[in-house]
């Protein structure tokens, strides 16, 4: 059985639904859109045959030989071979000592890069930047400076 409260809330639904039709407005359908336009590239232009790579640039070390000369100087000096200089075996202190002051010399009196001194002894940057510290500190030397760009102190 429908009580008088829910047949009136069936009339003024039936009433909301007849005043949203007939308020609805529903556009025409739109025309289908115009095909895209292709638009050719230009012909591509020949290309000149690229030159023939360069030789490769050989280590610092060759091209001027100087980390070659402190290395040799350093390892005469510790008497060492230079092979421990450059080698990551040698823990012992004359070992040690010999690298670390190589690695500050090579810094300092070359200017080249801590990567490239470690990419030519085959150690770590990090390895480089230590060794001239430890070298600089126990006798008393000046720290070498970073040489490129931005910040220009110590290493």
């Amino acid at each position: 059985m429908v009580t008088p409260y829910q047949q009136r809330l069936h009339e003024e639904h039936k009433a909301r639904q007849a005043r949203l039709q007939a308020a609805a407005y529903v556009p025409p359908p739109l025309p289908p859109p115009p095909p895209p336009k292709i638009k050719m590239p230009p012909p591509k232009k020949k290309l000149k045959p690229a030159a023939p790579p360069a030789a490769p640039l050989p280590p610092p070390a060759i091209l001027n030989g100087t980390l070659e000369t402190i290395l040799h100087e350093v390892a005469l000096k510790h008497g060492v071979d230079s092979g421990v200089i450059t080698s990551r075996a040698g823990r012992d202190r004359m070992a040690v000592d010999a690298r670390f002051e190589y690695f500050y010399r090579a810094r300092v009196e070359t200017g080249f890069s801590t990567m490239s001194i470690a990419r030519l002894t085959g150690h770590d940057h990090t390895s480089v930047i230590h060794g001239a510290r430890q070298h600089a500190a126990r006798h008393r030397l000046p720290l070498p400076t970073r040489r490129y760009g931005g910040w220009r102190g110590p290493l």
